[in-house]
């Protein structure tokens, strides 16, 4: 919205509107001063110890060298970000919720591409048990939309020797880079941790950041406790959430059978006794399944893997089927989730 210009209504100012212009250019310099002097104490509430550059540098996007070269940001370069090349993709992941996160991921590419039309959903929360797949869902969205992935948990804030401030601007530093890079994917694991309602200088400083850099930028977290997260990111900035549940009896199969292709390792499994495992791993993870083929084919090599060896297997390698945190998943999908 602009605002329209006034036309002059005389042609000249008498010496005393020029003292009085004056003094209120004076007064407006000394407000000005103490405005910036609040801004700096309200940013050191915020997020104390972070580089001005990083609080208040009036959307501009340069990067100065001091950032460049910083230990910080050194440390971003070598774990943070995941080469494209190593990315997960859909192909190599099964499931109905992959299903529907190559459909979030198509959309999302559709909507990036529509040259502003449509705005782009800035954030997306996978939520489920632990060994469902988020980090790979995450990975194969990255890829699927040809972005930089940036990959950051709690423990890469953590102090180890060095002051928590310094590794709170990692964070920064990782959000500021990644949003240069267009298309880019910020994926924060363990976020019901990261950015936990009791973190209020971390939580206040990343939505403020997430806010200003929403083009081209997803933020996808992941976490096993959704209401764990700060509420205000919860609903002001993860615009969908997605249930990544443990996996349907169709999905075990597939899981059963790829990994045991994957071990190289010949079978004599009958069709009665794949359907007798699929039931026996009903509430496991996608992870927890994964152990249980392989300890399975290690208690038969080198001979054939037999039912006999998945009994031994599943002996070794219990369920982690929590039933507190299915309902409370359950019950979070069905006030908040998207399909």
């Amino acid at each position: 919205m602009f605002r329209e210009t006034q036309p002059d209504t005389q042609e000249s100012i008498d010496d005393n509107d020029n003292d009085s212009q004056s003094s209120n250019d004076a007064e407006e310099v000394d407000a000005d001063a103490q405005a910036k002097k609040k801004s700096k104490r309200d940013d050191d509430e915020v997020a104390p110890g972070l580089p001005s550059t990083l609080i208040n540098d009036g959307g501009d996007d340069s990067e100065s060298e001091a950032e460049t070269d910083s230990p910080a940001m050194a440390y971003v370069k070598e774990h943070c970000v995941v080469p494209k090349d190593k990315l997960c993709t859909f192909a190599q992941l099964v499931g109905d919720d992959v299903k529907r996160a190559k459909v979030f991921a198509e959309e999302y590419q559709e909507t990036c591409e529509s040259n502003g039309a449509v705005l782009p959903i800035s954030g997306l929360l996978l939520f489920g048990p632990s060994g469902t797949g988020k980090s790979a869902c995450a990975q194969a969205i990255a890829h699927h939309i040809n972005g930089t992935l940036y990959q950051f948990a709690y423990k890469d804030t953590q102090p180890n020797a060095q002051c928590s401030a310094r590794l709170e601007a990692l964070v920064l530093l990782a959000l500021k880079k990644a949003t240069r890079m267009q298309p880019a994917v910020i994926f924060a694991d363990e976020c019901d941790t990261l950015l936990g309602a009791t973190a209020k200088a971390r939580v206040g400083h990343f939505a403020t950041v997430w806010e200003r850099f929403t083009d081209n930028l997803l933020v996808i977290g992941a976490t096993n406790e959704p209401r764990k997260i700060a509420p205000k990111l919860l609903t002001g900035r993860f615009e969908h959430k997605m249930f990544l549940d443990n996996p349907c009896a169709a999905a075990r199969r597939a899981i059963i059978v790829k990994q045991l292709k994957l071990e190289e390792q010949p079978d004599n499994l009958s069709e009665d006794d794949l359907e007798t495992i699929i039931e026996q791993t009903q509430g496991r993870s996608a992870v927890n399944i994964k152990r249980v083929v392989s300890a399975a084919v290690a208690a038969a090599r080198p001979a054939p893997v037999s039912a006999m060896d998945f009994d031994t297997a599943l002996m070794k390698w219990k369920s982690d089927y929590d039933e507190a945190t299915a309902k409370a998943n359950a019950s979070f999908n069905k006030q908040y989730g998207h399909g």
